[in-house]
């Protein structure tokens, strides 16, 4: 469990650091800093303070224990540390502050599936829901219930934030099987098409809802390409995705055939679109405009309409999810950070006039950790809501109405003000009432979306059954024991 530094010229040993109780993993160096790692599960760090007599003076900084089990990698790029573990968590670091920041988990759960809901085509009282497997599409039908006079009348008397009994349970009514994993998948708005990407090729499925809830799967069209990001247009014409050659598609949404290439190298854009399939990809509820992320630090804002490029944002920090707001015609996006920022659609700028809610939703997210993964917006005449959800809980916002401040409890005494800082601020932030409130969630929070005028669909996974799918190790060796 020893860190040494030897000299590169003569290979003499200049001092050792037993900093780990077991095995040392991993080791990384930043400049003067030297980052490990290992089985105990903490990441240590090294630093050169200088030299004296000709060799330099590397001394033990400080610590910093994120991770519950072994860290089995550290890497760094581009000044961010990451390490990765047996918990399953991907942690950031500032690798210049260290020990003043602290980490980011980017992942607190193993693979998240994508989900997507879209509303049945004549019916105000069923939704169908998209889930994409490892190597399946499935569809499922959900019932809203806001809709029927005994529910509204519940929703009147309900308080916000408190479950509801859905009318029947979630039924599956199509699983669409691939020769190879699914890269990724979209439902239409009516719920009548689906297509996903797979290791080759793009393919189309029709659906069509019979009596008693069943349902006709006929493959429609296919072609040979690889999109990643998949999205139906609102209006259920086009779908749009982006590929390997830094280029942003729009097909025909019937036929697969293509209407539209968006060539970032034509546009002369300083950061083309990466060759990555984590990349983000949204579009307007007018189908007027796409927004996708560039090296999840830029946003290309497209005119969808005129198919030319409308804007480019330059975003500080790691875009995790994007969303339109039909109301007002702004752009957000939420960051690893936990921040929601807000643009004004038309001139791709800022909109100064919410960034307070944006800086109450940073504060109010430091009680449940974790990047936002999705973002929800309803509009209604007076108020504007967006809802947000971590791995580790939600968060509503009412962006039509001012911010409220967390009070602090006044009281006499070291107890009082112990409380204060522990779990009373968690207490007021979950407070009905409350803008932005935040609520909890005992297990991890894979979806969230408005579903109805005044309810959500949270889909959420119980940790017994998150660790169950966790796949076994290709190899395992266990490291310290005798």
């Amino acid at each position: 469990g020893s860190v040494r530094s030897w000299d590169g010229k003569f290979g003499s040993l200049l001092k050792n650091f037993s900093l780990h109780k077991r095995d040392v993993l991993s080791v990384v160096c930043h400049k003067n800093k030297i980052f490990s790692a290992g089985v105990d599960g903490q990441v240590n760090l090294l630093t050169c303070e200088g030299k004296a007599g000709g060799a330099q003076q590397w001394g033990f900084k400080g610590k910093k224990r994120p991770h519950s089990h072994d860290v089995l990698a550290l890497a760094l790029a581009k000044g961010t540390l990451f390490s990765g573990g047996n918990d399953t968590r991907l942690v950031s670091y500032d690798a210049q502050s260290f020990l003043e920041r602290h980490p980011h988990n980017l992942q607190a759960y193993g693979e998240v599936p994508h989900i997507q809901t879209a509303k049945k085509k004549g019916s105000d009282s069923a939704a169908f829901m998209l889930c994409q497997q490892l190597d399946a599409v499935e569809v499922w039908q959900i019932q809203t219930i806001d809709q029927d006079s005994a529910s509204r009348a519940k929703l009147a008397k309900g308080r916000e934030g408190q479950p509801l009994e859905s009318n029947s349970d979630p039924k599956l009514l199509a699983v669409l099987s691939s020769g190879s994993n699914i890269h990724s998948s979209a439902l239409s708005p009516d719920g009548t098409l689906v297509v996903y990407s797979n290791m080759s090729s793009l393919h189309l499925y029709s659906l069509s809802h019979q009596n008693e809830g069943k349902v006709g799967v006929t493959k429609a069209a296919s072609a040979k390409r690889q999109l990643q990001n998949l999205q139906f247009t609102p209006n259920g014409k086009f779908v749009v995705g982006t590929n390997h050659a830094s280029e942003c598609c729009v097909l025909e949404a019937n036929t697969l055939k293509e209407v539209h290439v968006f060539d970032t190298a034509a546009a002369s854009l300083s950061q083309p679109l990466a060759d990555r399939s984590d990349e983000l990809l949204c579009v307007s509820p007018n189908s007027d405009y796409a927004a996708v992320t560039s090296h999840r630090r830029v946003i290309l804002v497209l005119n969808l309409a005129k198919r030319s490029l409308h804007g480019v944002i330059k975003v500080e920090g790691a875009v995790s999810s994007l969303c339109f707001e039909r109301e007002t015609n702004m752009l957000l996006a939420g960051t690893v950070g936990q921040q929601v920022l807000f643009y004004d659609l038309e001139t791709c700028s800022r909109h100064e006039e919410f960034a307070g809610h944006g800086q109450q939703v940073a504060k109010r997210l430091n009680f449940i950790s974790g990047s936002i993964k999705n973002m929800s917006c309803r509009g209604g005449k007076k108020d504007r809501f967006v809802m947000l959800n971590t791995v580790r809980g939600l968060c509503f916002v009412n962006f039509g109405k001012p911010t409220k401040e967390l009070g602090v409890r006044e009281g006499g005494g070291h107890q009082n003000r112990k409380r204060s800082r522990s779990g009373h601020g968690l207490q007021l932030a979950a407070r009905e009432g409350q803008n932005p409130r935040i609520l909890p969630l005992e297990d991890p929070c894979l979806f969230a979306c408005f579903l109805g005028e005044a309810s959500a669909l949270i889909v959420e996974c119980p940790w017994l059954k998150a660790l169950r799918d966790v796949p076994k190790p290709l190899q395992r060796k266990v490291y310290g024991m005798a």
